[in-house]
Parts: structure tokens; C-alpha cells; sequence
């Protein structure tokens, strides 16, 4: 029997409990209802000396949550919980995946390749135009398109991709309770071609802290990232840089009008992707390290 949504939705709301938390929990609870109710009963004297949890954390489970009517609320939306437990293998112990997300739609989505997509949400025309090709290209190779539902890069991604008959996982930057499909994106979306995940407190609105958590997510359900256009700070530099740090694929545009934070990310680490002659989906597969020579090594000359 997995745990209710209620015991989630208890868990998930109280302040000043964070992922890491949730899911020192969730593991020791391993899925069994009657462990859950053992922890809350073990109280603040046991979490510390089975936890060794600090003096915040235990302050933090000791607040009443607020859960009333959460459970309508969310059924009415549409949303429901999942633990980490029921992942997909590639994403159980990803760390940049969230332990408890909410989501609607088609869940087999995130089992698919998914391309990550990453722009400013003032994107020009050019970026916007290349944002298209792109998309287009994921569809055609049969793969998923996975980004936020900002204006600009995010919403050019998934309405193309959606009018091309393929597929969008939308990563929300806010509780699923607060979540709306953005109206562009209602005339193509179906239950069947999108999956809407939210990682938050269902309650909790929109921030840009938020935005900059959910790009980690983005990232793991990604088999690569794209970044479109990045600014010298921002989001989508951040969003390049945490890929980076955890070694995953960040391929930047090389354009003609090259933004500066698309330098600054090249230079450190990513791949460029050239917009000339042809822009092509760069290829899910890790680079070949080169072959070893089987030839001797030429003594260099210092004359």
C-alpha cells in the first residue's frame, strides 16, 4: 500500500522542511504507511537521535501543517504526488531530482529521451527562430521537448513542438495548486503529449528562487541541455553552469549574434553548436574519447 497523499501532503507543507529532509525520510520510511506513522510518533527526542537532524529541522516537523482542503484542491487541479521510490531508474537517484514531485498528464513521458531547452524569456527573433529549429528537430528525432513555461525559449520549444505533433514536459517554477497552462499552449496541449511536474508545496506561488530550483530538475529529466540565449547573469546562465558542475551535456548556440552569457558558458566548458551552414540536434551520444596511437611518441626537437 503506498503512502497516502495526505501523509505526502503533511510531510511536503511543513516550513522549513527542504528536500534533503523529505527524502532522509522517504527512505526510511521505505514505502510501508505504518513507518510513517512510527516517525511522526517517535517525536523530536527520537528524530534527533535517529536522524541526527538539527536544531532547525526539528523545530521545523514539530509545526502544524496546514493541509485543509489540499487534497480537493489538488484533485481538482488535476495533480498527484509520487516518491522518489517510483522513478524511473535513470532519475531514483539522480541528485538533482526532487524526492516528492506532483504532476498531471502523461506520465510515461519522463521515461523518453527529453531535450532540454534554456533561453531568456526576452529572447530576439533570431534566438526565437533557432529555439523553432530545434524543436522541430527533437520531434522529428522522436524525442521529448523538456523546459519551464516562461515566455520567449520556453513557450517557443513547447508550442512547436506540440503543433508538430510531438511531445513537452513542462517543469513549473510554482505549487501545482497555482499552476496554469499558459493559454498559447491550450489549443495544442493534450493529456496524452504533455506532462506538467511541479516540485513546490502545492500552495506555494511563483519566485525566482523557485525558477532556479526547477532548472535542476529540467536538467535531470534532460539527456542534454540547450541553451538558446544566455544573459552575463540570470537564470539560463545559472541553468548552463549547474549542468556543467554536475557533468551533464550544456550545448550553446554559436550565432552570429552571439549573446554574452552563450561566450561565458562555451568558455567554460560547454559544447558550441554552430548555426552554420546547418543547424542540426547535436547527438544524445557521449563524445568517443580519441583512439590511442599505436605509434611511438615523436622525440620533439628544443632546436
Amino acid at each position: 500500500m503506498p503512502l497516502s497523499t495526505e501523509a505526502l501532503l503533511k510531510l511536503h507543507t511543513l516550513p522549513g522542511v527542504g528536500a534533503k529532509t523529505i527524502r532522509t525520510i522517504l527512505a526510511w520510511v521505505g514505502g510501508k504507511p505504518e513507518r510513517l506513522e512510527m516517525f511522526w510518533a517517535m517525536g523530536a527526542e527520537g528524530w534527533a537521535r535517529e536522524f541526527l537532524f538539527k536544531a532547525n529541522t526539528l523545530v521545523a516537523l514539530q509545526q502544524p501543517a496546514d493541509t485543509s482542503g489540499l487534497l480537493d484542491q489538488l484533485g481538482a487541479a488535476g495533480f498527484q504526488p509520487i516518491t522518489y521510490t517510483d522513478y524511473p531508474a535513470h532519475l531514483r537517484d539522480d541528485e538533482l531530482m526532487p524526492p516528492l514531485i506532483y504532476w498531471r498528464g502523461n506520465l510515461a513521458l519522463w521515461e523518453h529521451a527529453g531535450i532540454g531547452f534554456s533561453g531568456s524569456r526576452h529572447t530576439a527573433e533570431s534566438g526565437l527562430g533557432y529555439t523553432h529549429m530545434l524543436a522541430e528537430l527533437t520531434v522529428q528525432a522522436g524525442l521529448t521537448v523538456v523546459a519551464g513555461q516562461a515566455g520567449g525559449v520556453d513557450m517557443m520549444a513547447h508550442q512547436t513542438a506540440l503543433e508538430r505533433g510531438g511531445s513537452t514536459v513542462i517543469v513549473a517554477p510554482e505549487g501545482a495548486i497555482n499552476f496554469k497552462l499558459n493559454a498559447q499552449l491550450r489549443e495544442w496541449a493534450t493529456p496524452d503529449h504533455v506532462l506538467v511536474i511541479s516540485e513546490f508545496p502545492p500552495k506555494m506561488g511563483w519566485s525566482a528562487g523557485n525558477a532556479m530550483q526547477r532548472n535542476r530538475t529540467i536538467i535531470a529529466l534532460s539527456k542534454l541541455l540547450l541553451i538558446i540565449e544566455a544573459g552575463e547573469s540570470g537564470g539560463t546562465l545559472s541553468a548552463g553552469r549547474t549542468a556543467l558542475k554536475y557533468r551533464r551535456p550544456v550545448f550553446v548556440l554559436d550565432r552570429p549574434d552571439q549573446p554574452a552569457g552563450n561566450r561565458i558558458l562555451i568558455n567554460e566548458g560547454a559544447r558550441a553548436l554552430s548555426v552554420d551552414p546547418l543547424l542540426q540536434l547535436p547527438s544524445l551520444e557521449p563524445p568517443a574519447d580519441p583512439p590511442e596511437s599505436s605509434e611511438p611518441p615523436t622525440q620533439l626537437s628544443l632546436f
